[in-house]
């Protein structure tokens, strides 16, 4: 048997698929060219897929009594979209009836809503799902994989400082370099399908990486493997100045800084998660964001440097769905450790505050979703323990707008026309990144 030397086991690219992408027969095509070309190209090959598209939600809503469904209609509707992709590209066996079974005993569990780690083996079947299909689907193109198990390659430890919630539907995964795991993949295959959004905890348990975790999936796994690139497909071609489907005339960004593209993964650019640029960023991988169905567009290339146009507003980004705590009381004002009082509560519930204003006598701070299990349970626990500090108002489905560039301090006397836009909504809160690269407005 083949042993690889350590030439060409850097070789590796890990390339991910979104699931608008993976639940669309027209991508598949392209899906199998990409993975033709970089094989052709002499690469070790690491495909990792999102579930299909709708899956996930209709698997999170099972978490909730109110949204729950009948365990066998959800079964059947999983099954019929999975079948039907398979026929739609002329397979008459999709080869997932033992996944299928899997599902089913995860929607039998009956206490489901109350049970972090059942709900993240239930929504992690999307993926499990999508990646057997995903190995099938190429061999039908003629492309040989392997499928392999997230959960043999990326590992969580522990975080006392987190909620059992977060540490099972929202889990950090802090990548290094596997040398022995590099080998035993030289070994096999060429290429390889992956599940994204899942890996496992320090008791071979199943966690996940948090809504959108696909993205982090590949980078990890990239810095796992040493990988010479990542690239995500999806039905954008990269980061844009503004989202193009309301701004029709912006602007792709074709050459973004890590440092920049972090801020504007963070901010809410959609095409990226903000967590998978801390594996890449740690090990300088180069990551590119390209469109599925059109491989040959160049898309946004993300590296340790990019061109330096000066100070300027590179883009602009919201994210809904934030939640903003305001903390008020005349007695905080040079009140020796009230902010680490204040702080310890959100430590204590495992929420990770996001933005941060302070005044003589208000802190107000807001939540991202994104990072952050903010159910109403958790905000009622939160509220009845900063009420011990001071007056507490809770806002919920507030959304953030981020102006995203370089020296942005150096340009506010410039942002006085744009600015006009907030005259008739109200704003909550204003934050200027102590990194020079945002303005956020909170409304």
């Amino acid at each position: 048997m083949h042993t690889a030397d350590r030439s060409d086991l850097n070789r590796w690219r890990v390339i991910k698929f979104g699931g608008s992408s993976v639940a669309n027969p027209a991508c598949w095509p392209h899906i199998a060219k990409t993975v033709q070309t970089a094989l052709d190209e002499g690469a070790r090959l690491l495909v990792v897929v999102s579930a299909l598209r709708g899956i996930t939600d209709l698997l999170a809503a099972q978490t909730s009594a109110e949204t729950a469904q009948p365990a066998g209609r959800v079964l059947e509707e999983v099954r019929r979209r999975h079948i039907d992709l398979a026929a739609q590209l002329g397979l008459t066996d999709s080869g997932l009836d033992d996944s299928l079974a899997a599902l089913r005993h995860c929607l039998d569990k009956a206490d489901l809503g109350e049970n972090p780690a059942a709900q993240a083996e239930l929504m992690a079947q999307g993926e499990l799902l999508s990646s057997r299909l995903a190995v099938v689907l190429l061999d039908h193109f003629g492309l040989q994989s392997n499928w392999l198990d997230a959960r043999e390659v990326l590992r969580c430890p522990e975080d006392p400082n987190r909620s059992p919630a977060s540490e099972y539907l929202s889990a950090h995964c802090p990548a290094a370099p596997n040398r022995q795991l590099q080998a035993r993949l030289a070994e096999t295959d060429r290429c390889h399908v992956m599940p994204g959004f899942l890996a496992a905890n320090s008791r071979a348990e199943t966690v996940l990486l948090g809504r959108g975790g696909s993205d982090t999936s590949a980078s990890c796994a990239a810095a796992v493997l040493e990988a010479e690139r990542v690239e995500i497909h999806s039905d954008v071609p990269g980061l844009f100045s503004a989202d193009p489907r309301r701004i029709p005339g912006a602007r792709l960004l074709k050459m973004v800084s890590y440092r920049e593209a972090q801020e504007l993964a963070a901010m809410g650019a959609k095409a990226l998660h903000p967590r998978s640029l801390i594996p890449v960023t740690q090990y300088r991988i180069p990551l590119w964001l390209r469109q599925v169905d059109r491989p040959d567009m160049e898309g946004t290339r993300i590296s340790p440097q990019a061109r330096d146009h000066g100070a300027q507003v590179k883009a602009i980004v919201q994210r809904k769905g934030m939640t903003l705590v305001a903390l008020e009381g005349i007695g905080m004002w040079q009140q020796v450790g009230f902010l680490a009082d204040i702080f310890t509560e959100f430590k204590t519930l495992g929420l990770s505050v996001d933005q941060v204003s302070t005044s003589e006598s208000n802190v107000t701070v807001t939540l991202d979703p994104g990072a952050n299990v903010t159910d109403q349970a958790t905000l009622r626990e939160l509220r009845r323990r900063l009420e011990r500090h001071c007056r507490v108002e809770i806002l919920t489905d507030c959304a953030t707008i981020s102006l995203v560039g370089l020296g942005i301090r150096t340009i506010l006397h410039r942002l006085g026309p744009a600015l006009e836009v907030f005259e008739q909504r109200r704003i909550f809160q204003v934050s200027q990144a102590a990194n020079d690269l945002n303005l956020t407005f909170v409304v």
